[in-house]
């Protein structure tokens, strides 16, 4: 997120404060207002789904079905390591798109990539061709102020083989948001109109009394679980987990898990790999790629040694969206300037 958005993200979390609700009962600490934008997501979760279930979002739409396993991402990760991998440019993107704060591979439509936009700009998903050519352009429904500060995508196809993507809005630059969200859609067909999304609201898990506030840009989802990553600038960044709430499956604690340590980077986006076998960090420095094995676990995956890729240039390294098989990793900046924005994709060659 932009600094020059911070004034009126501070307005209007004040109004959402007065109109809306606390949600989940929580320990709080005293050093920051409360400010819980969770007061819509009830009404619009369909009875009997469960957070971290991987049939858990959407309507389940038939026509979402996705059949066929993705491309193997892994030789990817091989030419990240032996140096075989460069930056290009791969198109611009729509001129009204200056703050892309999430992208993500599509499933049901491969040659897409989905994206989003950040505090308090429309509740829309836009679809892109690699190019960055405009392909689709889709509102959310999802309650009241649905876009606080949505900062990254997820997109997995569940065992039901439904496609859904996951908005993560967990922007929280003034440390002053009791609880955050993330908005479940089936993905839909490029010539939807619009997306119903279901709400999964989240509080972090208080520790010695006192509930942290990060700012987080970055979640990941791996088999219906929901993996947040803190922006911390000045030292390891935690790597939390959704526990959902045994009574109430749309809510739950995000829960510290392990740190990742990237001296002088912060995180700002993640990505899983179609076929889950590659994890991207992209950080406002530099992009970095992790090996998944079969059977591990995000915490696991985030152990082990990365291969960095090349360096993009890029003002601001905020979004990234691995492409199915060897294609390559497509990156985006966000411009303050509010000039067209080039896309970038790293692949071998």
């Amino acid at each position: 997120m932009s600094a020059r958005t911070l004034p009126t993200i501070a307005v209007a979390l004040l109004v959402i404060s007065a109109v809306t609700l606390t949600g989940c009962s929580a320990t709080q600490d005293q050093s920051a207002p409360d400010v819980d934008d969770s007061a819509e997501s009830s009404s619009t979760s369909p009875a009997g789904e469960r957070a971290g279930d991987d049939n858990a979002g959407g309507s389940g739409d038939e026509s979402a079905r996705v059949v066929g396993a993705p491309a193997s991402s892994r030789p990817l990760f091989d030419d990240a390591c032996a140096g075989r991998l460069s930056v290009r440019p791969a198109g611009a993107t729509p001129t009204d798109l200056t703050s892309i704060s999430g992208l993500a591979a599509g499933r049901r439509t491969t040659d897409v990539v989905w994206s989003i936009e950040d505090s308090f700009e429309p509740a829309e998903l836009v679809a892109m061709s690699f190019d960055g050519v405009e392909r689709a352009r889709i509102g959310v429904r999802g309650g009241l102020f649905a876009n606080v500060d949505w900062e990254d995508l997820a997109l997995e196809v569940g065992d039901d083989d439904i496609s859904r993507i996951y908005i993560a809005d967990i922007g929280d630059n003034l440390g002053i948001r009791s609880s955050l969200k993330v908005l479940v859609v089936d993905e839909p067909a490029l010539d939807a109109t619009d997306a119903t999304a279901r709400t999964i609201t989240m509080r972090y898990r208080p520790a010695d009394g006192v509930t942290p506030r990060p700012n987080a840009e970055a979640m990941v989802v791996q088999r219906g679980a929901i993996w947040v990553i803190d922006k911390f600038p000045d030292g390891p960044a935690t790597l939390y987990r959704l526990e959902p709430d045994a009574t109430d499956p749309d809510r739950g604690d995000l829960v510290a898990v392990s740190t990742v340590d990237l001296p002088g980077e912060q995180v700002t986006a993640a990505d899983l790999s179609p076929d889950g076998s590659v994890l991207a960090l992209r950080t406002d420095a530099g992009l970095r790629l992790y090996p998944v094995d079969d059977g591990q676990d995000i915490a696991e995956a985030l152990s082990a040694t990365p291969c960095v890729a090349p360096s993009v240039p890029e003002r601001q390294g905020e979004s990234v969206a691995i492409l199915a098989g060897v294609t390559g990793v497509l990156t985006v900046s966000e411009n303050e300037s509010g000039g067209q924005v080039q896309l970038h994709l790293t692949a071998p060659g």
